[in-house]
């Protein structure tokens, strides 16, 4: 939550003098060529489980044994405004997974691997992840996007995490190339 809310107080800063003031498009690519072109991606190490807390239950209680999110091994906290739910993503050898199971957490049976998109997209950029998640579908992985501020984030099922991580490149490629193919069709044009 910290995070989804300084990104929220950047964004909502009016001032251009306010030290949080930033143009988001400063922050990221906003091109759709640019962004399928220059894409590569990294097949995070960690194994991941979801889990939500019981209504009305915090993160942050006294009973689990952290000082910081990196030390409870959270990769995302998301609060279910609706439910008054917390969903988090945790690394599945986190210590911390027992506390929050004790809490009554429910946790997905799927086991999940993170790719990060080494890119800085905008979080204004317009049909980036519409052309990433086509190709995903298109080879037949689920995918839970998180959007962080520098970087976007997908969670898919391990035992898919090599066929997504190709799937992702493949997009890549096909937009060099088509991008080589015009660059080259202008060249004997001109």
């Amino acid at each position: 939550m910290y995070f989804t809310q300084k990104r929220r107080d950047q964004c909502n800063s009016t001032s251009p003098s306010s030290p949080t003031h930033h143009s988001m498009a400063s922050q990221g690519e906003l091109s759709l060529q640019t962004l399928l072109t220059t894409l590569t991606v990294t097949l995070q190490p960690q194994t991941y489980t979801f889990l939500t807390l019981p209504s009305g239950t915090s993160p942050f209680s006294n009973t689990i044994p952290t000082t910081s999110p990196n030390a409870s091994g959270i990769q995302m906290l998301f609060h279910e405004p609706t439910e008054n739910q917390w969903t988090l993503i945790l690394d599945s050898t986190s210590e911390t997974l027992s506390a929050y199971r004790a809490l009554g957490a429910e946790s997905s049976p799927t086991q999940w691997r993170m790719l990060t998109l080494d890119l800085q997209s905008s979080l204004d950029a317009v049909g980036f992840m519409a052309v990433v998640s086509k190709a995903l579908t298109n080879a037949g992985v689920s995918a839970n996007v998180v959007a962080a501020y520098l970087h976007d984030h997908i969670f898919v099922q391990a035992d898919r995490a090599e066929t997504a991580r190709l799937a992702i490149e493949k997009v890549a490629e096909d937009a060099r190339a088509k991008t080589e193919t015009v660059l080259q069709g202008s060249a004997h044009q001109g």
